[in-house]
């Protein structure tokens, strides 16, 4: 019966609901059950990222969506070892979330999708494309802030007072930078309608942040600005905007920084933090 049930409602919700939802669901609908253990020995269902999903239906949504993103790249005369890497690569990073958007998009959402996540790794600054050039943009301002906050993090680990003043005030911006990406990378056609709009909020958030960075470096700076940009150079030129995908496997901008600095590549040079006196 709440096999049953549990497809009813995820057949509802294009294939895939929150946890937290899901519990108001069956709440409201007088089901006493643990949910969290039930899905977690099911053979059926499976959480991830905070969703639930039918094991079955997630996997023919990835599968359905690879397939023509593989043959999408494979048109634009990238030979094929490139393309199965790429595949291989996106089929890795890309959340399970994104898959049912995705999936019941329709055929122009889902080729600008196409050639947005091919831009995420094959960056075309001067598109003239309102569309890119607006991504490229966010891409910049997103990369730029991950940089800072991967630098402070790495070079204040015990300073909690000031990582917390930090993180408190550049949090609000990051989640504005995340929801701005997820809904380019969903409904690109419904973002063109509102690009203007969404511009100016970018610009905004950007002069925020360049604010937020002089406040929190501003002895870094005064000290040498020069070695500071050049920090951020070396820095942002080993981080790969498409590593943005992984942000939403995690809770929060903290959780994502650190996996960062865990991850091979991505270690901030300690010389570097040191030239700085940070």
């Amino acid at each position: 019966m709440l096999s049953e049930l549990l497809k009813n409602i995820l057949n509802e919700h294009k294939h895939y609901i929150s946890l937290s939802e899901l519990e108001s669901v069956l709440y409201n609908k007088k089901m006493k059950v643990k949910i969290s253990n039930y899905l977690s020995h099911s053979s059926l269902y499976t959480v991830s990222e905070g969703f639930v999903f039918m094991k079955k239906a997630l996997i023919d949504m990835k599968t359905s969506f690879l397939k023509d993103f593989e043959d999408h790249i494979a048109s634009k005369s990238i030979d094929r070892e490139a393309v199965e890497n790429l595949k291989s690569f996106y089929s890795q990073l890309v959340p399970d979330s994104f898959y049912p958007e995705w999936f019941n998009t329709n055929l122009e959402n889902k080729l600008i999708i196409f050639d947005l996540l091919l831009s995420l790794i094959v960056r075309n600054k001067n598109s003239n494309d309102p569309l890119k050039k607006y991504f490229s943009e966010l891409l910049d301002v997103y990369s730029l802030l991950t940089v800072y906050s991967i630098i402070l993090v790495k070079s204040n680990d015990e300073n909690y007072e000031k990582l917390t003043g930090y993180l408190q005030s550049i949090d609000p911006e990051e989640e504005l930078l995340k929801d701005m990406v997820y809904e380019l990378l969903i409904n690109p056609l419904e973002i063109l309608d509102k690009l203007h709009d969404k511009q100016i909020s970018l610009s905004e958030i950007s002069d925020y942040v360049d604010k937020t960075v002089d406040a929190s470096f501003r002895v870094s700076i005064n000290y040498s600005q020069h070695l500071f940009k050049k920090v951020i150079t070396n820095e942002l030129s080993k981080f790969e905007p498409v590593h943005i995908l992984s942000r939403y496997s995690f809770e929060s901008l903290y959780e994502w920084v650190l996996a960062l600095i865990d991850s091979q590549g991505l270690e901030i040079s300690d010389r570097l933090i040191e030239d700085l006196d940070l």
